[in-house]
């Protein structure tokens, strides 16, 4: 199976295609800077994302978030942009997305789970992973939702997974994969 994996840096990208037949990849820009990895195992994927590289925001410095999440199988592809936005792509149109909310202000929720109504996944859909094409296109249209799909949220501290477009039967599935999401402190 052929991944696609997109990496945005400020205005420029990278695209990648890579073979995961049961191994460990990582992007490959370089070591100092590594990005993430995933691995495949027979009934899921583990995507940890692990770097060392610092936003800038005026003075202001942005340490990135590490993380580890278990994702179903069936992975399409991903993209991420900058420090923050990462949505991993399945068949008919299903996603999971994770958004980090980096403002100093913000008030870091209890942990919860919930099925949000349609103005909150496309306020949330094109509000914070405006920068993804796929979703744009989508908000631009109008056409983020789709009709006896499931939509589901989950926050973890500053984290906040959307289960997006999630087949019924499916549902179940990809919560037991997802909930595994945990911030890596060993960074």
């Amino acid at each position: 199976m052929n991944l696609m994996r997109i990496y945005f840096f400020t205005a420029t990208f990278v695209l990648f295609f890579s073979s995961t037949n049961g191994q460990a990849i990582s992007s490959g820009i370089c070591d100092s800077c590594r990005v993430d990895s995933l691995e495949r195992h027979k009934e899921h994927y583990v995507y940890r994302y692990l770097t060392n590289l610092v936003g800038k925001s005026g003075d202001e410095l942005t340490k990135p978030m590490h993380f580890q999440i278990n994702l179903p199988k069936g992975l399409l592809g991903y993209s991420v942009f900058s420090f923050n936005q990462f949505i991993f792509f399945y068949k008919k149109n299903q996603a999971v997305c994770i958004y980090f909310d980096y403002r100093k202000d913000y008030l870091i929720m209890k942990d919860t789970a919930y099925f949000p109504n349609d103005d909150q996944v496309f306020v949330f859909s094109c509000d914070k992973l405006f920068n993804i094409d796929k979703i744009k296109e989508k908000c631009s249209k109008g056409n983020i939702l789709i009709r006896k799909r499931i939509n589901y949220f989950i926050n973890k501290g500053r984290a906040t997974i959307l289960l997006l477009n999630i087949r019924p039967k499916k549902l179940n599935y990809f919560l037991s994969k997802v909930t595994t999401f945990k911030f890596d402190i060993n960074r």
